[in-house]
């Protein structure tokens, strides 16, 4: 006996009520980030939210559910708000700008399932990026890579035989280079100076941990902040660090290293996972201190990577 299409009806709309209320409530935990792990993790799904109470909430609708199609639709709304703000400009004011201006580009090239180096260094040749962070690298990679980017004279890596490793490009006079490892998990990042025409910038080049380790990425996103705040000179701070803007640990990050998110102006820019339909995770950052402008903001095509390639043009006041 087949089921009457009433039956079906009925059982499409529990369903739709089920999955609304269910995404309801893990967004909204969301907003709770600072009080609990779980929720801090869920913090990071914003825009998944958002979609997904979207395709719900119109389906409810459409089955003439407006009372919890409304309830969605408001979710919706306080989602959002949590987004908008990255589309509006920081409210700072610069000298006239007269300089050249600083090219980087930040990538977690996923060596352990990429070997699409042809296309990274096509990806190069084509923007000509100043300098260039590149995590999970293994020995392989910077082989290839040192090999055919002669034109970056400055380059540094480490902690490449455990496929995980950090490396460093640049056109620009680098100096006091250094590999610092954070306290607990033992994670490396780049410090150094980068010279461009007269001016000094300090930069710091991180991948930290999965969110696995909750403590431990933390804790390295602390370490982040004390070397900007520590910085006498103006200075970025780039790279995979496994956490979105809408994490209470990302904000602290700005707030007690005196950062601000070159996302700002520009809307969230997506770059995890470049394997699915639509990447959903702004996990790749570039972080700047007050006095560095940022001009422009992009992400690059898929090369092969999980994730996709950040590109930032900074002015030099």
């Amino acid at each position: 006996m087949k089921p009457s299409r009433q039956f079906l009806v009925q059982a499409a709309q529990i369903l739709s009520i089920v999955a609304l209320l269910a995404v309801s409530v893990c967004s909204l935990a969301g907003f709770a980030s600072e009080q609990n792990e779980a929720c801090e993790v869920l913090s990071h799904f914003r825009l998944v939210w958002i979609f997904s109470l979207l395709l719900v909430s119109s389906i409810l609708a459409a089955m003439k559910r407006f009372d919890f199609a409304l309830v969605g639709f408001v979710v919706v709304i306080l989602n959002t708000c949590d987004v908008l703000w990255m589309y509006t400009p920081e409210t700072r004011s610069y000298p006239q700008y007269n300089g050249p201006g600083l090219e980087l580009m930040q990538l977690n090239v996923s060596s352990a399932k990429n070997s699409d180096i042809d296309s990274i260094v096509a990806l190069i040749e084509a923007n000509k990026p100043d300098f260039i962070g590149l995590s999970e690298v293994d020995t392989n990679w910077i082989t290839k890579l040192n090999e055919r980017l002669p034109e970056y004279p400055f380059r540094f890596s480490t902690d490449l035989e455990r496929g995980d490793g950090l490396a460093i490009y640049s056109k620009k006079q680098l100096l006091d280079v250094r590999t610092q490892y954070s306290k607990v998990a033992k994670r490396p990042r780049f410090l150094g100076t980068i010279r461009s025409g007269r001016r000094s910038i300090k930069f710091s080049f991180a991948h930290p941990i999965l969110p696995v380790l909750p403590e431990y990425r933390n804790e390295e996103l602390r370490e982040l902040a004390g070397d900007a705040s520590a910085s006498k000179f103006p200075m970025f701070i780039m790279g995979d660090l496994n956490c979105t803007p809408w994490s209470c640990h990302f904000k602290n990050l700005l707030r007690d290293g005196k950062l601000y998110d070159s996302e700002r102006g520009f809307g969230p820019q997506c770059t995890f996972n470049s394997r699915w339909i639509v990447p959903f995770l702004p996990i790749d950052h570039l972080l700047v201190t007050a006095v560095l402008e940022v001009q422009s903001r992009h992400t690059g095509p898929n090369v092969g990577s999980d994730h996709l390639p950040v590109f930032v043009h900074l002015n030099l006041h």
